[in-house]
């Protein structure tokens, strides 16, 4: 059984570890990676282009946190637990993600880390990180103006939306730009963030550091979304998660918004590592 402790269910950009509680690490089983088709893409089939049909990435590392290539261009293994980071919600019912609980959640993410030789521990002394998963609809004042009755109110809900999202070092880069050739890109991200967005955020802690000293580490980070509007998220979320994959563990250095074919992934069954008595 493993000691970690309980990451505040709070804004995701805004995560710390609790002394005083706990959470259980999940593990996913390595045999029936062999057995599933990880991924399936219908490479021909996209989506008609637009904003609307853009997967936008953001992802961070600690600078001394480096995944270097090996000779077969693959990388090394690295171990995890997954952490319940919880269902961020959204503004309005939407049983397209309602049916997607941390167990779905997780082992379509599992598939995804696989692809990137991140793959479950089975003893948490060897553990390498600590993935806290959370999900849910970011709250867009465009799409729910009553909410947002006054412009510092909507201001405010934007400055969120851009956070939690990982658009906040892009918006910042493009202020001054208005009126000029390349102002089209803050008027797509703010039209992004305006609106309601499917989104995942997978914060990946030091275990060891986290369970032996109950310091955390957020090591790397990404954050994946997709407008809401004319989606359905069960379909679309294995679609995000593999193209997100790609950028699990590197610095994208500012955000990646790109359409992305429509798919599926088929994982196993999530198993539970179990909880420890905290130190």
């Amino acid at each position: 059984m493993v000691v970690i402790h309980r990451f505040d269910v709070a804004h995701p950009k805004q995560l710390h570890p609790s002394d005083s509680s706990e959470v259980k690490a999940y593990l996913i089983p390595l045999g029936f990676f062999t057995a599933c088709a990880c991924a399936a893409f219908d490479l021909t089939t996209f989506n008609a282009r637009g904003s609307n049909q853009i997967t936008a990435v953001s992802a961070r590392a600690s600078d001394d946190y480096v995944r270097t290539r090996q000779h077969d261009g693959s990388f090394p293994v690295e171990t995890y637990a997954f952490g319940r980071g919880g269902d961020y919600g959204g503004p309005v019912g939407d049983p397209t993600i309602a049916a997607f609980g941390f167990t779905e959640v997780a082992r379509e993410i599992a598939g995804t880390l696989a692809t990137q030789n991140y793959v479950p521990s089975k003893d948490p002394k060897s553990t390498r990180f600590l993935i806290m998963v959370y999900w849910g609809t970011s709250t867009g004042p465009g799409s729910n103006p009553v909410q947002f009755p006054t412009k510092e109110l909507w201001d405010m809900q934007l400055t969120r939306n851009a956070m939690l999202l990982g658009y906040d070092a892009d918006l910042r880069a493009s202020i001054g730009l208005d009126g000029k050739p390349q102002g089209w890109k803050r008027k797509d991200l703010f039209s992004d963030i305006t609106l309601n967005r499917y989104f995942l955020v997978l914060m990946a802690y030091d275990f060891q550091l986290l369970w032996k000293q109950k310091k955390h580490k957020l090591v790397w980070e990404t954050r994946f979304s997709l407008r809401e509007t004319g989606h359905d998220f069960g379909r679309e979320f294995p679609m995000m998660a593999k193209y997100a994959s790609k950028y699990f563990g590197q610095n994208t250095r500012g955000l990646v918004r790109t359409p992305v074919p429509e798919g599926h992934v088929d994982i196993g069954e999530v198993k539970s590592l179990g909880t420890l008595p905290g130190k």
